[in-house]
């Protein structure tokens, strides 16, 4: 509008008469608890293969998550034994599990690590369900080792 309001005040001679349409979308996300055990993706994520998901069967998946961004497998990238402890890798002193989206600062803190968290909202078009991803948290600064998290919760 403010730009109209400038386009009208240079004398163009021409005004807004009406708006046809307008959308406006607003959706409330209610995130979780945290990251706690394995979650099973679902299938249309999982089918792409670009997120891995390993079966953890402790209160970890956030750390297991950010040792398996940083130190790659080479295969079965879905097994904790695949990767480091993450207790050998990361300084989780005082870190609380699950971990909570308010606790990824202090993590971020101790270990010199960037995180992004995003999740994922269902949508349904012409009878088709497909997901968007939301940004949940997103780091103040990108620090040079850096992870994408993606939290899926239990429905």
């Amino acid at each position: 509008m403010a730009k109209l309001s400038e386009f009208e005040e240079k004398g163009s001679g021409w005004a807004l008469e009406k708006i046809i349409s307008l959308e406006v979308n607003i959706n409330k996300y209610e995130i979780g608890n945290g990251a706690s055990s394995f979650i099973k993706l679902p299938d249309q994520i999982r089918n792409k293969n670009a997120c891995i998901n390993v079966k953890n069967n402790d209160e970890a998946c956030f750390f297991w998550s950010i040792v398996s961004a940083l130190y790659p497998s080479k295969a079965n990238s879905d097994r904790t034994s695949s990767y480091p402890h993450y207790t050998t890798v990361l300084n989780v002193d005082g870190l609380e599990t699950p971990m909570t989206i308010g606790g990824i600062s202090k993590f971020e803190k101790q270990n010199g690590i960037s995180v992004n968290v995003y999740g994922l909202e269902m949508n349904v078009a012409k009878e088709k369900t497909f997901y968007v991803s939301i940004p949940l948290r997103l780091c103040k600064i990108k620090l040079a080792r850096h992870v994408n998290l993606l939290m899926v919760q239990d429905k």
